[in-house]
């Protein structure tokens, strides 16, 4: 039972960092391929596409970043057709890119994504927030550092801050505290955790598990998402591997 968790967590682990695809892998055998290809070059791609783990039915699912913090690409591939749709999600609209086959004719649609209320931002009392806006002021100050998200209700998040700080204090990098932005109600007893509201964060599966750790280099890279409360030995090691 106990070796059957470790590769059960150490899968686990592995889909949140996303298998890393080759794009023209992908696009074989696909229609329309050239023109999928162009398009996402179009939205300036990072060209660092990954496995979603939002993988859908009888369909994969794939992302990338682009030059601009909280706007992915993702491509969407039907199993039995070949078939291939784009989104280009960014913070304030979501396009979405067909093509009818034969003749690679594009169809396009682009959503205006609602904006939030002023009444859904917490009160003075409650958890403030922290989005893409705030992301992009941590990448500016060209510094290293630990993105921590944790969930108050789960006993292992509260567990692991001090670990986590102690890691932040050896490596000496600036830590950040993210809370679940589903508990934005919860008073803020402490200041400085903040609300997660980063489309960035999130598309890289910070909300997928708590607690779980992203760290970012002073060059503006970012890791992979570690999950789980790790030792101090563990936290360790996966930081000075990526920072080294």
């Amino acid at each position: 039972m106990k070796w059957f968790l470790l590769f059960f967590f150490f899968q686990f682990d592995r889909a949140l960092a996303g298998k890393a695809i080759d794009i023209n892998a992908f696009l074989k055998n696909s229609h329309c391929g050239e023109q999928i290809k162009n398009l996402t070059e179009s939205w300036n791609s990072s060209g660092q596409w990954q496995e979603d783990f939002r993988q859908k039915h009888q369909a994969l699912v794939i992302k990338t970043p682009t030059n601009q913090l909280g706007t992915w690409i993702v491509l969407q591939k039907t199993e039995k057709s070949h078939q291939i749709s784009a989104q280009r999600i960014s913070p304030n609209t979501q396009l979405q890119v067909s093509w009818s086959w034969p003749g690679c004719t594009q169809k396009l649609a682009e959503i205006a994504l609602t904006e939030k209320n002023k009444s859904d931002e917490p009160a003075e009392s409650e958890v403030a927030s922290f989005d893409d806006g705030s992301l992009q002021k941590l990448i500016d100050e060209k510094k290293d550092g630990i993105i921590y998200a944790l969930s108050p209700h789960m006993n292992l998040s509260v567990e692991a801050i001090p670990i986590i700080e102690k890691v932040a204090e050896k490596l000496n990098v600036k830590l950040t505290m993210l809370v679940d932005s589903t508990e934005s109600k919860i008073k803020n007893k402490d200041a400085f955790i903040l609300a997660m509201k980063s489309q960035e964060l999130i598309l890289r599966g910070m909300s997928m598990h708590y607690p779980c750790i992203i760290l970012y280099s002073k060059n503006g890279k970012f890791s992979g998402v570690y999950p789980g409360r790790k030792s101090e030995n563990e936290y360790l090691e996966f930081a000075r591997e990526f920072l080294k």
